[in-house]
């Protein structure tokens, strides 16, 4: 048992998590890049426009930040608590047509943080700066319930920080290097102002939320380049 004051350890995503979200950031860049139309609430007006004319490699590199790209709206606990008290709506199977696309996108997301949510919310953490209040309420429900909810929700999928030029400057520009070390400090970058930056939809149970959950010693998995 640990004593009072004893440092305590907690693990960070594992190699398997950081491919998830290098896929789930692809599938995002390649639909923005195809479909601009249906992702157009996701990226702003002032938000990147150049997301949209990443070359692959460019994407590819992008797609290498150790966090997802885009947001559920993970901060947003008045929008959560809307979804997570309505009843489920819609069949999670019965999107047709472009509004598909955005769906699927919704549903590989929202399962694969669904299943970091139970086994390793300070993982989910890092991944999507989520709250640990956030993950255990998605942990609680189950899969085939929290799709059904989130499915009809045209709203809920957003660029991240999208209002972040500074940001977002950083991450096409040096996010996007060929030299590994500018591109990883490029990441890492971002990747400490979401943990450290609260978005400005997050309420005072987000941030008490946080600080409970903030946890020294947080051990990342190397992402694999």
């Amino acid at each position: 048992m640990n004593s009072p004051g004893t440092r305590m350890d907690y693990s960070g995503p594992l190699s398997a998590d950081y491919d998830n979200v290098r896929a789930l950031n692809l599938d995002f860049l390649r639909v923005i890049r195809r479909h601009p139309e249906v992702f157009a609430s996701a990226v702003p007006g002032d938000g990147p426009a150049e997301l949209a004319t990443l070359s692959q490699g460019r994407a590819a590199s992008l797609a290498t930040a150790p966090f997802l790209l885009f947001s559920l709206r993970e901060r947003d606990a008045g929008y959560w608590d809307e979804i997570l008290d309505a009843a489920p709506t819609r069949d999670i199977f019965d999107a047709g047509g472009s509004q598909a696309i955005a769906a699927r996108l919704i549903a590989a997301a929202t399962g694969f943080l669904w299943g970091l949510c139970k086994r390793n919310p300070y993982a989910a953490r890092l991944i999507c700066g989520a709250s640990l209040h956030w993950s255990e309420q998605i942990a609680e429900l189950t899969l085939c319930d929290l799709l059904a909810r989130v499915e009809s929700k045209s709203d809920l999928l957003v660029l991240r920080c999208g209002s972040e030029k500074r940001f977002w400057r950083k991450l096409i520009c040096d996010g996007t290097s060929t030299a590994k070390r500018v591109r990883r400090a490029a990441h890492l970058g971002a990747l400490q102002q979401i943990l450290t930056c609260p978005d400005t939809a997050a309420t005072s149970s987000w941030r008490m939320a946080a600080s409970r959950s903030a946890a020294p010693g947080l051990r990342l998995a190397e992402p694999r380049d």
